[in-house]
């Protein structure tokens, strides 16, 4: 039996996004390992830090929001890396961009008309030919 490679370590994530009033913890504290030929489901209430997960592993996270130091993005796919992968949360926009789009995507969806037929048959077809 062989063992999947690793492709993505998520280690205490943390993005703040600091306003006028202070501090917004959007995700504070996430931990999750995404293995080769697996799918991993990121769920919760709606706010809780779904799509921010998504936007910091992508290097999508703008001002007012950062990415706090010590939190860990570990990619260890095909990158020029050291042997313990690439922490895209201190990445440069210059080795992010080589893995966004060609290495890691991300499939935004439309909340108003995600329970009709159409679309469940669509997201099935994308979804299986990742």
């Amino acid at each position: 039996m062989s063992v999947n490679k690793k492709v993505i370590k998520v280690e205490d994530l943390r993005v703040y996004f600091h306003t006028k009033k202070g501090d917004s913890k959007a995700v504070d504290g996430n931990h999750f390992t995404m293995y080769e030929n697996e799918t991993l489901a990121i769920v919760g209430e709606s706010g809780c830090g779904k799509s921010v997960t998504a936007m910091s592993i992508l290097g999508l996270v703008s001002e007012p929001g950062e990415i706090m130091p010590g939190s860990k993005i570990v990619y260890m796919g095909n990158v020029d890396r050291d042997e313990d992968g690439l922490n895209l949360a201190t990445a440069t926009d210059e080795q992010i961009r080589h893995i966004r789009g060609n290495e890691i995507s991300m499939i935004f969806q439309e909340p108003t008309i995600i329970f009709t037929t159409r679309t469940i048959t669509t997201k099935t077809a994308l979804i299986t030919t990742l």
